[in-house]
């Protein structure tokens, strides 16, 4: 008997340290233990000072994802430096007709058809005491999207453009 109740207490310690492990898996993920998340890449070629890991992604000021890396590439053939930065989506977008996609599969729909549409990705301060910068998606009249691809089709790139600061700059050095 002294055996049985042995093996009833390892029995109960074990499930009780499988549940304590599940709730802690849970509340460390944030609850979102499988779901996929989109990433793509923006490349910047001008000044990218107040970016960094952390940095909100946004579309038309609602929050839809964060930058995740930011990589500082030197091509010898243009002389150019340019700037990858590597963001996640995770924010919520309802695109009606996707319903039966996955998260991830909708917001790789809705990034795709967007880019095509003409969204760009642009550098915005959002303190000048600071010089934090966030990344804005909106669309933009430019001409046709210029692509990088820096991570071939791997990775969805979505095309830059300048920001005003440095349009406001190109005026300047043009007078």
């Amino acid at each position: 008997m002294n055996n049985q109740r042995r093996y009833a207490l390892i029995g109960t310690f074990v499930v009780g340290a499988l549940i304590i492990a599940a709730i802690a898996i849970a509340v460390f993920f944030g609850g979102g233990l499988g779901r996929g998340k989109l990433r793509a890449v923006m490349v910047f070629r001008g000044n990218v000072t107040g970016l960094e890991i952390g940095t909100p992604v946004q579309f038309r000021g609602m929050k839809i994802g964060e930058v995740k890396r930011v990589r500082t590439i030197y091509d010898p053939a243009d002389k150019q430096v340019l700037f990858p930065v590597y963001a996640e989506f995770t924010g919520t977008i309802e695109v009606p007709g996707y319903e039966r996609r996955s998260a991830a599969g909708i917001r790789t729909a809705w990034l795709h058809e967007m880019v095509e549409r003409g969204m760009r990705a642009q550098l915005q301060t959002t303190s000048f005491v600071t010089g934090q910068q966030m990344i804005m998606l909106d669309f933009v009249d430019e001409n046709a999207p210029v692509y990088t691809r820096i991570e071939g089709d791997s990775l969805l790139e979505i095309p830059t453009v300048r920001s005003p600061n440095e349009q406001i700059v190109e005026t300047i050095r043009e007078l």
